[in-house]
């Protein structure tokens, strides 16, 4: 559709030779011929039919006005003359002509048709209308006026009219209807070439524009010529065919022969249209992905390719994003404006297990697990605002398996500002997620047992502090267990099979448990348990019995079975403490209270505890000043032949007289020797003590023995073997007269354990420098038979755990009568401790045991009172 407004143009054009001097008339002639040449010049412009049959009704309307004004002008002169009457013939002749020209459309005339025809009878009606006939009543007005009569004006104007008037008006309406049909034909022509030129610079403004917006390059290849004509400062497509560096830029080698070979197939004819991308690269180091395009436009009659047109598109930035799209080890997705998927990348199919096409087309939040709504309202909201949301999420697989993911979700808008599609990047979270778990459970759980470890239980026991004001009346209770002798099950057995038995411990413990309690691992050999509802003191012991009960079945370790003991130290919330800490450190004290107290015992703590911590710490600082100070003394307790009832033995015992605590027990400070390595240098001095001792009583006590007890410490020679007389023992029993086999080294199964080889070098040294060698503790151990063969043992200590319950019948006797059956078996005597009844001393003497010690005889004494007791009878030194 054509402007409303078409070009100016005149086709009658209006001068002042075509007034009639009626000032009103010829107002009216003039915007009669305006509308004419608006008409003419539509009609030329090619305008549309509304506009045509617009202008057309308007002239149309403007001349029926006209005729009613001329027609009361000319009434007012002309009243009932013939000339009056045929001026309104004329009048009716003309509307006339009119309708039958509108009707002609009636006749398959199209309008374009209609008006040029009419516009020829207009051009020529007007003309007359304004020249001769308006003219011509117009004079005869102006006679009248004049004081003419009406004939006289009449011959008057006949007169003006005729001659050469006559033949000008003549030549002028010829001159008009020539005039007009020609200028209409040129209009028309100037018309075509005006919009042909207006539509060429259209199509080419669209063509830069869409060129300018895409970046592209236009080239123009005259191949006969070898010219080519480029709209940028680029390449030309020879210059890059050659494979030169032209303007600093050439193809890749690599994609040259794929260029040159596309290029060739379509000049054969082979495709319809020349397509390749391709990199350049350009002088600073730096590449660009191009696409170039192009299409033989013109072939010679034999098909050779004359011409040839193309572009050069610069797709670098498309290429590395398809790059990005496809390799990243990140999943995109990209999203319309209502959610629903639009693509996906390789990288999100690895992660969901979902190919494009299903998902393609779906909400994305629904995979999400999010319904229909998509993010929160919270989030919504931040994410319309600002465009840009990002959080965890779990994602749907295919498998129908939750992912975790870390979504970012980012708007890409429309000009305006509204949301055009969204972008959204995830990483899977399940290896971060994973190895976040794992390390939470390895801060916060024994790897060995799965159970809470000292930094979770210290977090539980805080939550259950805090509630325990709530509930009035209930205790919280914290134990701390240890185990006792795990180190010799790994010395033997190897560290695997000790946590074996650290493995089968917590089985026990978590069965015999209730479900409100928590169960823990501090390491090595201690656990801990948290009692949270305990109601009374006497639940509180039952549990604890409960635990240390789960020590009487032994231990399995593949054919073999053990008993292990442990110690347990309890301490009461609120009533000892209300922190965790605080806690933790009295459940310790009350532990090592326990120990004190013997195997499987249990101890509660008081207040007093903590003020024997700080002894205890003190008595370390001070015991290495003690032996310096004559605070040791050795005591010597009986060992009688049950037989004769004589004292023929004494083990040598260590005291510490502590000039403010008093008596300390050796339970207290023994521990603290071998912990801070002062065991040595008092194990000599004991040593030496003992012996010189026992040799003057050997001298009233024919065969007399006195046993001294020999820490672990006192074989360790960190990785270096053993020297041949370590501790100078050997030098200084040499030194004395007739000792003989006077010495008894008292040892544990633990010194065995530590490194076999270097004990069992040091046991046949002493072995041939006359010491005799006894194993203490026998029958609480796990391996002890194993023992009697491989080492040279001479004397066998039987446990006082087997002799306190000692009773005709029971188990116990039984067991006791079985070492004392094996041990003489093996040559080897045996020495029953721990006796204080006369029924445990007549039911062992019975079962062939060779010695007794206890407090049935003596406790331990002094030298001098030691001395006593050797010149009293047998039977008096067995009721001492």
């Amino acid at each position: 559709m054509h402007s409303e407004t078409a070009e100016t143009f005149e086709v009658f054009p209006w001068n002042k030779n075509l007034e009639t001097g009626i000032e009103i008339i010829d107002e009216q002639h003039r915007q009669l011929v305006i509308l004419l040449n608006r008409l003419a010049a539509h009609l030329a412009d090619k305008s549309c039919e509304v506009t045509l049959q617009g202008v057309f009704q308007e002239l149309a309307a403007y001349v029926d006005y006209h005729f009613q004004t001329e027609e009361q002008i000319w009434a007012a002169h002309f009243v009932g003359d013939p000339w009056f009457a045929a001026h309104q013939h004329m009048h009716h002749g003309f509307v006339h002509q009119v309708s039958s020209w509108q009707r002609a459309g009636d006749n398959n005339k199209s309008l374009d048709e209609i008006i040029s025809d009419l516009l020829g009878f207009l051009t020529h009606w007007l003309a007359y209308h304004i020249l001769d006939s308006d003219r011509r009543m117009a004079k005869v007005v102006q006679a009248l006026q004049n004081g003419l009569p009406m004939d006289a004006a009449k011959q008057y104007a006949e007169h003006e009219m005729s001659g050469a008037m006559k033949v000008l008006i003549d030549t002028v309406l010829g001159m008009y209807d020539s005039l007009s049909s020609r200028t209409l034909e040129l209009l028309r022509e100037r018309t075509e070439r005006r919009r042909a030129e207006e539509a060429l610079r259209a199509s080419e403004e669209r063509w830069r524009f869409v060129l300018d917006g895409a970046g592209d390059g236009v080239w123009d290849w005259n191949m006969a010529s070898g010219e080519v004509y480029r709209s940028t400062e680029g390449p030309t497509i020879l210059a890059l065919l050659s494979g030169d560096t032209v303007g600093c830029s050439k193809i890749h080698p690599d994609d040259l022969g794929r260029l040159r070979l596309a290029l060739q197939q379509h000049l054969d004819g082979d495709s319809d249209c020349f397509v390749n991308e391709h990199r350049v690269i350009h002088g600073n180091g730096t590449w660009s992905w191009v696409l170039t395009r192009g299409r033989v436009m013109v072939r010679d009659a034999e098909g050779k390719p004359l011409r040839m047109i193309g572009t050069h598109s610069d797709i670098t930035e498309r290429e590395l994003a398809v790059m990005f799209f496809q390799n990243t080890s990140e999943g995109m997705v990209v999203l319309d404006r209502d959610q629903r998927v639009i693509t996906v990348n390789p990288a999100f199919r690895a992660i969901s297990g979902f190919e494009p096409a299903a998902v393609v087309g779906h909400d994305f939040f629904m995979l999400c697990s999010l319904g229909d709504g998509g993010l929160p309202a919270n989030d919504r909201i931040c994410f319309d605002e600002a465009g840009f949301w990002s959080g965890e999420l779990e994602l749907s697989g295919a498998d129908g398996q939750r992912t975790p993911i870390f979504l970012e979700l980012s708007t890409v808008s429309n000009p305006d500002g509204s949301p055009n599609y969204h972008i959204g990047l995830l990483r899977d979270l399940s290896s971060q997620k994973s190895h976040e778990a794992m390390i939470w459970r390895q801060t916060n759980f024994d790897a060995l047992t799965g159970l809470p470890n000292r930094f979770m239980i210290a977090d539980r026991l805080t939550q259950h502090l805090l509630a325990l004001p709530a509930h009035a009346g209930r205790l919280l209770a914290l134990l701390i267990l240890d185990l006792d002798r795990l180190r010799d099950v790994n010395t033997v057995y190897g560290r695997a099979r000790g946590d074996e038995v650290i493995q089968q411990l917590a089985r026990r413990l978590q069965a015999s448990l209730g479900a409100s309690a928590t169960l823990g691992r501090l390491g090595g050999d201690e656990f801990v348990i948290v009692l949270p509802e305990v109601t009374d003191l006497e639940q509180l012991e039952r549990h604890a019995l409960d635990i240390l009960a789960q020590f009487e079945t032994p231990f399995q370790m593949g054919d073999e079975s053990f008993f292990l003991g442990a110690s347990l130290g309890v301490t009461i919330a609120p009533t000892d403490a209300s922190d965790a800490e605080s806690l933790f450190r009295h459940a310790e004290q009350a532990m090592y209270r326990a120990k004190e107290l013997g195997s499987n015992r249990h101890a509660y703590y008081a207040a007093f505890m903590q003020q024997g911590a700080q002894i205890r710490t003190r008595l370390a600082n001070e015991l290495r000043q003690a032996l310096q100070a004559g605070q040791l003394v050795v005591h010597y307790q009986p060992i009688i032949d049950l037989c004769s009832g004589a004292i023929v033995k004494a083990e040598a015992l260590l005291r510490w007289q502590h000039p403010e605590f008093g008596a300390v027990s050796p339970a207290t400070f023994i521990p603290i020797a071998e912990e801070c390595g002062v065991i040595v240098d008092i194990g000599d001095w004991v040593f030496r003590e003992a012996v010189s001792q026992a040799a003057s009583w050997r001298e009233q006590v024919p065969g007399f023995q006195i046993s001294i007890n020999m820490s672990p410490r006192q074989f360790q020679s960190d990785d270096a073997p053993l020297p041949e007389d370590p501790h100078g023992w050997f030098a200084f029993v040499d030194s004395l007269p007739r000792l003989g086999d006077m010495v008894v080294v008292e040892i544990t199964e633990g010194i065995m354990m530590a490194d076999q080889p270097k004990i069992m070098a040091a046991m046949q040294a002493m072995r041939q420098h006359g010491f005799s060698i006894s194993l203490d503790d026998f029958g609480t151990g796990f391996s002890s038979l194993s023992y009697l063969q491989r080492y040279p043992i001479d004397f066998i200590k039987i446990d006082r755990s087997f002799v306190q319950h000692l009773d005709e019948g029971s188990s116990q006797l039984a067991l006791c009568e079985a070492m004392i059956v094996m041990a003489h078996k093996l040559g080897i005597r045996v020495v029953a401790e721990g006796i204080e009844t006369e029924q445990q001393s007549a039911l062992l003497r019975a079962a062939g045991c060779d010695f007794g010690q206890g407090f049935l005889y003596s406790r331990a004494v002094d030298r001098d009172a030691f001395s006593d007791l050797l010149q009293r009878p047998a039977v008096a030194a067995q009721r001492h």
